[in-house]
């Protein structure tokens, strides 16, 4: 820049005549540019990478997730009342046996006048949900102000479809009709489906806990019904919620009950539909084998009937 400004002003080519060297006005700044160029290689340079090593390893200790992760495969749950609310954040999942892993509770307390405050961290192996609770396993807990105790197990209580919400429905005959196959569908097509980013975050937030309501629902009880919310996966694969239904607690009876008998009864129909019996609807369908053995037959019906017309007949 120093050349060009002289260039432009011809005062390099008088200086020149004058047997004046321009490096006696440029080596000057130039040198000063090398030597804060070296500083900030060799010092400056380490100190930044440094110092956001030690941002990114405490933000990794307050987050509980580490920097480059991707945020999508985390799990948030939120859940709570009006004096007490928990997040609640999970690395992942272990959906076999109905787990959350990495996990991470944030608990928040409301005082009278309905200011929350934080009160409490949790972070434990896992985390699984039954009637009224969460049960963490490996847990590491502190109150404000508090030392760090250490769980082999702890119980935390959970508004999350708890023992009394069970009671209730069971008490006013209220039916479940929970989609519980959709998490599976949603989440291996949606994207290629072209759902939306936040649907899917928000599937994974709670699909899980969904699933555990709805096995919680069954062993309180609760009477069920076979819903599928129509329209989220292709028409026709209704009937894989069998599985995912058995899968989570129900028997294959049970499961067939949901979408026939119970359905009927839930509708006010029962004098038409839901049973094999004279005087209703010859709606039936047929499967070559037993599904109570195996309820993904159900998947494959080689004989249907519909008002007493067979529609079906053979593979």
């Amino acid at each position: 820049a120093a050349f060009v400004g002289l260039n432009r002003r011809s005062e390099l080519i008088a200086m020149r005549a004058a047997g004046v060297s321009a490096w006696r006005f440029v080596l000057p700044a130039a040198g000063a540019a090398l030597v804060l160029g070296i500083i900030t290689v060799t010092a400056l340079g380490p100190l930044a990478a440094s110092a956001d090593g030690m941002f990114q390893s405490e933000r990794e200790r307050l987050s509980g997730s580490a920097a480059g992760v991707d945020a999508d495969r985390s799990i948030w749950i939120r859940e709570g009342d009006d004096t007490r609310q928990m997040v609640v954040r999970a690395a992942g999942q272990d959906r076999a046996n109905a787990r959350l892993l990495d996990v991470t509770f944030f608990i928040y307390t409301n005082d009278a006048e309905g200011m929350r405050t934080f009160s409490e961290r949790i972070d434990a192996d896992s985390a699984s949900l039954s009637s009224g609770s969460w049960r963490l396993v490996n847990a590491v807990g502190a109150e404000i102000g508090q030392r760090a105790v250490r769980y082999a197990t702890l119980d935390l209580p959970s508004s999350l479809a708890d023992e009394e919400a069970f009671a209730l429905a069971k008490q006013h005959g209220a039916w479940f009709s929970m989609d519980i196959y959709d998490d599976d569908y949603i989440l291996a097509e949606g994207e290629r489906n072209g759902v939306f980013k936040e649907s899917l975050d928000k599937e994974r937030e709670i699909g899980l806990a969904q699933r555990q309501t709805f096995r919680a629902a069954v062993n309180a009880g609760v009477r069920m019904i076979f819903g599928t919310d129509a329209g989220v996966y292709p028409n026709g694969d209704n009937a894989k919620q069998f599985e995912t239904m058995v899968t989570w607690g129900m028997t294959p009876l049970q499961a067939i009950q949901a979408a026939t008998l119970n359905a009927a009864e839930a509708l006010g129909r029962s004098a038409d539909v839901g049973t094999v019996a004279v005087g209703r609807y010859g709606d039936l369908v047929g499967v070559t084998g037993d599904p109570l053995a195996d309820v993904r037959l159900l998947e494959h019906p080689t004989f249907v009937m519909k008002g007493g017309d067979v529609v079906r007949a053979g593979p």
